[in-house]
């Protein structure tokens, strides 16, 4: 068993980081959005539905990471996630599209940046049990 469970982590995480895994779920989710809204222009509601879910569990993991008690930045993250999910809620894929590459853009400009911090220790490394959890 104990194998098993080295190999899920290995195949989920990849050895990423806590910023290349962000900007990973940030990728995803946006990839989702568009599919939906290609989906939705194309009569497939069931497919965009799909899509859509898909996207919205990519923003609740970006969710999941966020301490919003500790730093305004992350509460603001959380106001623009919150925002990205109404326009979900109301099939406005482009509005969260903007905003999701906005945040996503952001993280990948500090990318090099947090990748150095985290790797001498000042960052912490991601959880991998946790991230275990969220992402299998």
């Amino acid at each position: 068993m104990y194998g098993t469970e080295q190999y899920r982590r290995q195949a989920v995480l990849g050895g990423l980081t806590r910023v290349e895994m962000l900007i990973a779920l940030y990728d995803r989710a946006i990839l989702h959005l568009e599919t939906a809204g290609a989906a939705l222009a194309a009569g497939n509601s069931q497919a965009a539905i799909n899509a859509q879910f898909d996207a919205q569990k990519m923003l609740f993991g970006i969710f999941a990471g966020l301490k919003m008690e500790e730093s305004e930045v992350a509460t603001n993250i959380g106001r623009l996630l919150s925002f990205a999910m109404d326009c979900l809620v109301k099939k406005d894929y482009p509005p969260a599209i903007k905003v999701l590459s906005d945040l996503r853009d952001g993280f990948v400009a500090i990318q090099e940046e947090a990748n150095r911090l985290e790797h001498s220790g000042v960052i912490p490394a991601l959880d991998q049990s946790h991230a275990i959890e969220v992402t299998v």
